[in-house]
């Protein structure tokens, strides 16, 4: 794996959040009745969305380092979910 400076590290610990942020906002869509609720949790899953489409764009740019991104933020994505798990 490529070694990452700080900067693309920290986008790959951005897009990593903002995949667990979309899975935690759909989950939790689920279980609520409130539609005013619903719809501010489904505006912050499209963000994350965004967020996620953005740093995929980054990574793309960056020669040789977006496996390494893509990886880094599939831990991050890992540690997140566990972490709302605990």
């Amino acid at each position: 794996m490529a070694e990452l400076t700080e900067l693309e590290e920290k986008v790959a610990e951005v897009y990593g959040l903002a995949q667990a942020a979309q899975n935690v906002t759909q989950k939790v869509k689920g279980l609520v009745q409130d539609d005013e609720i619903g719809s501010l949790l489904q505006r912050m899953h499209d963000e994350a969305a965004q967020t996620e489409e953005r740093c995929e764009e980054v990574a793309g740019e960056l020669d040789g380092k977006k496996t390494a991104i893509q990886e880094k933020a599939r831990e991050t994505k890992q540690e997140a979910e566990q972490m709302m798990k605990d």
